[in-house]
């Protein structure tokens, strides 16, 4: 059975408010043709990325995003993501900053189906001195040092491109995988452009 459906199918099935994440990392391997169908929609998300790039940027330029979660976003060697600049020193946009490890604690606490994950990354730096952020100190039981606990990201969508998709939804990606094959897992829906469909 085939899975193959238009950008403006994908865009239509995020209702308003959705938590979406995108795959890649930074400047490599974005789903920009499925962020750009997003940001055209007319639906406004919440975001939730690891390595944020121009899909995030353009989200921002568009103005469908609610709030942002984030380990990073930028361009890489190109500098600044100006949508995403403006938006902070606003501070009109919500926005929680995780550590990398956090963000993959995170990750990993959905693919384990878990509320949390404890981790040490985060003690002693500014992420948990925010207020609202969603992170909490705690004793270990069994040996009493402190640690963090880290909510468990589950996107109601995440977007991912790779290098070739069969029409059964199989997907190959060459290179750096980055946290896509575990955001697949802790996501509800996976859309997946490709370079290449292929039997």
């Amino acid at each position: 059975m085939s899975k193959v459906v238009s950008l403006g199918e994908m865009a239509t099935a995020v209702p308003p408010g959705a938590l979406v994440s995108f795959g890649g990392g930074g400047m490599v391997r974005k789903p920009m043709a499925a962020a750009a169908a997003l940001a055209t929609s007319g639906t406004p998300v919440r975001l939730s990325v690891f390595l944020g790039g121009p899909d995030v940027d353009l989200m921002l330029g568009a103005g469908k995003v609610q709030s942002l979660d984030f380990a990073y976003v930028g361009f890489d060697l190109l500098g600044l993501s100006p949508n995403f600049r403006r938006a902070r020193e606003s501070g009109g946009l919500p926005v929680v900053e995780w550590t990398e490890a956090m963000y993959i604690a995170g990750v990993e606490a959905a693919t384990h189906h878990v509320p949390f994950m404890p981790t040490r990354s985060g003690l002693g730096v500014d992420v948990l001195e925010v207020p609202g952020h969603p992170f909490r100190r705690f004793p270990c039981p069994l040996t009493g040092e402190t640690l963090t606990a880290v909510p468990a990201i589950r996107p109601d969508f995440l977007f991912i491109h790779a290098s070739e998709a069969d029409r059964e939804g199989n997907v190959r990606i060459t290179g750096d995988g980055f946290l896509d094959p575990y955001l697949a897992r802790a996501s509800g829906t996976v859309f997946v452009t490709a370079d290449r469909v292929v039997d």
